[in-house]
């Protein structure tokens, strides 16, 4: 199964997969997997911050991470960023590859989350636009592996997706807003109807609910527009030294 993050630049798609992290190393009672856990993160535009990560952690979970409050916080946070392994992918095929290699390193460091961020860069970036077979097949070549890696180590997938200019309507767009389109175009999830079917879970991050706001954490909408069980739903959410935080 993999779970899709999609929005607009600076809708909060890095910093929702950064909390991620956060929270799988939380205990089970607090929604994590544990200390012992281990995340891979598949950095594809250079945008994971070891700084923010560790600033989410303590602002987030004070009493694992914060010094002040728990004697062992340093020692939580150097297992926090140890235990996250980040790999840097600059084209699609060093992508395949690496998935393809990927069984060892998920079996030796009890590695419960990847995140891929994000899967839209690369392919818009090897690929131009006459070369559109192409790329769906690159696309549907990782989905498989990233479907087969969930479901044979019991691992959630996390991709974050990017947007595209449609014009007319589209059954697979949801609530992507933007002022600077009108009823005739709209923003909507990048890599067309192939990718669509590829994914389980879609979750569309939208920054337009609050965009006039002066306070230092802006208020986004978050959709559920896609799931296999659940109906589409909608909430709120800022972005603060927290990370990510439900409304």
């Amino acid at each position: 199964m993999i779970t899709e993050l999609v929005g607009a630049a600076g809708a909060g798609k890095t910093q929702f997969c950064l909390t991620l992290v956060v929270q799988c190393f939380l205990p089970e009672t607090k929604g994590g997997f544990g200390a012992n856990s281990g995340v891979v993160y598949i950095d594809t535009e250079r945008k994971f911050s070891a700084q923010r990560l560790q600033q989410i952690a303590k602002a987030r979970a004070p009493e694992f991470y914060d010094q002040r409050y728990c004697s062992e916080g340093i020692d939580n946070l150097r297992r926090l960023l140890d235990n996250t392994f980040v790999k840097d992918v600059d084209d699609s095929n060093k992508l395949l590859q690496f998935l393809n290699g990927i069984q060892p390193l998920l079996i030796c460091g009890n590695k419960r989350l990847i995140i891929l961020d994000s899967v839209a860069h690369l392919a818009r970036k090897d690929f131009s636009a006459e070369m559109f077979r192409e790329k769906q097949e690159a696309l549907v070549d990782q989905a498989v592996l990233l479907k087969k890696i969930a479901e044979t180590f019991k691992i959630v997938v996390v991709v974050t997706n990017q947007v595209t200019v449609r014009f007319g309507s589209d059954v697979y767009q949801v609530g992507i807003e933007n002022s600077e389109y009108n009823e005739n175009s709209f923003l909507a999830p990048a890599l067309g109807n192939t990718w669509h079917h590829c994914v389980s879970n879609r979750l569309v991050l939208n920054n337009a609910v609050n965009s006039t706001s002066t306070s230092d954490s802006k208020l986004n909408t978050l959709t559920l527009s896609k799931s296999p069980i659940a109906p589409q739903i909608e909430g709120n959410y800022t972005i603060c030294k927290e990370g990510i935080v439900m409304d």
